[in-house]
């Protein structure tokens, strides 16, 4: 999927695509690979008028993301 350009998926999207097998064998081997969360970016919140954003921003080897 794609807005403007910016692809996302939808959870509908991810269900689809994968099993929770798989995404536990993609995590244990990202971080068999040397990945380590604690090395990731900060999360930080961003103010609205009725509430907060809070952003996830996350990057490993040649890929980055946003939750």
């Amino acid at each position: 999927m794609s807005a403007a350009g910016i692809p996302y998926f939808t959870a509908a999207d991810i269900h689809a695509s994968t099993t929770p097998a798989m995404a536990v064998t993609a995590i244990e081997d990202a971080l068999r690979s040397g990945l380590d969360p604690k090395d990731d970016l900060v999360r930080t919140t961003t103010g609205l008028r009725h509430g907060q954003f809070l952003l996830m921003p996350s990057e490993a080897g040649d890929s980055a993301a946003s939750r």
